[in-house]
């Protein structure tokens, strides 16, 4: 009974030296696919942008599209129902923005 202990803990010490030894690999190629600071950056730039300038907008914007984007080809409103297409778009383009850790300049 005392020697299949020994045998399971023989077997659980060797297990976890290789998964350490695997995941010290793992960390290294991590370690390697790392953003920048500067990535970081502009990514959370872009976090707060979208918080507080990009979901107000699109939801003010996209309300006006929905009401003006049936009369459009009535009234003949097309450059303007575009414009606030792009408006009601610009949350999507902030989150793209910070997905990708775009910079302004």
């Amino acid at each position: 009974m005392a020697g299949d202990y020994s045998v399971l803990f023989k077997q659980f010490l060797f297990s976890s030296l290789q998964y350490l030894e695997f995941s010290q690999i793992q960390s290294i190629n991590l370690q390697s696919n790392m953003a920048s600071c500067a990535d970081l950056m502009w990514s959370l730039f872009w976090l707060i942008v979208l918080f507080f300038i990009g979901w107000p907008l699109s939801i003010f914007f996209g309300g006006i599209y929905g009401f003006l984007s049936p009369l459009t080809t009535c009234v003949g409103l097309d450059q303007v129902t575009d414009v606030l297409l792009q408006g009601a778009n610009l949350g999507r383009t902030c989150a793209e923005n910070m997905r990708s850790s775009k910079a302004l300049c």
